[in-house]
């Protein structure tokens, strides 16, 4: 109990910047996320130590990928600089074979994410009181809606 007193202590620096990422390792941002949580709804101390631990077992299981996937980065070529390159059959095919192949990639990436965020929250409810897991969930929906990308 006295190592969460003094995690709220050492964390005030945090708050501007708090899981921005910049300079940051996991250990660190993982602490960050947990104090924002606990003074955002209001934990106590066992909540709070329960947090952390669960924290740190998502750890890196929630992130998301880099912003074209891993492995995936735009070519010489491309973004309207000049002509498309004409291509043969065989390169069209190997290149609809390597978009199936990343697709499959990024689809199974995210089928794993889901799956944690689901393992994650029903984890969640078990540290949280109703009250508490409720505001957690309407938060998630509110960054949910103000995300990029197709919505579910």
């Amino acid at each position: 109990m006295t190592g969460v007193m003094a995690m709220a202590q050492e964390n005030k620096p945090c708050k501007e910047n708090c899981c921005k990422g910049k300079g940051k390792d996991k250990t660190e941002m993982v602490r960050c996320q947990t104090q924002r949580m606990v003074e955002k709804y209001g934990l106590n101390e066992d909540q709070a130590v329960r947090l952390q631990a669960l924290n740190e077992a998502y750890a890196g299981k929630l992130s998301k990928p880099g912003k074209h996937g891993p492995g995936m980065r735009p070519g010489p070529g491309g973004h309207g600089k000049g002509p498309r390159p004409q291509l043969t059959e065989e390169q069209k095919a190997a290149r609809r074979a390597e978009m199936e192949k990343r697709h499959e990639e990024m689809k199974k990436i995210f089928e794993e994410r889901e799956k944690a965020q689901a393992e994650y929250d029903a984890a969640l409810k078990d540290i949280l009181t109703k009250k508490q897991f409720k505001a957690y969930q309407k938060d998630r929906e509110q960054r949910q809606e103000h995300r990029p990308g197709p919505r579910k």
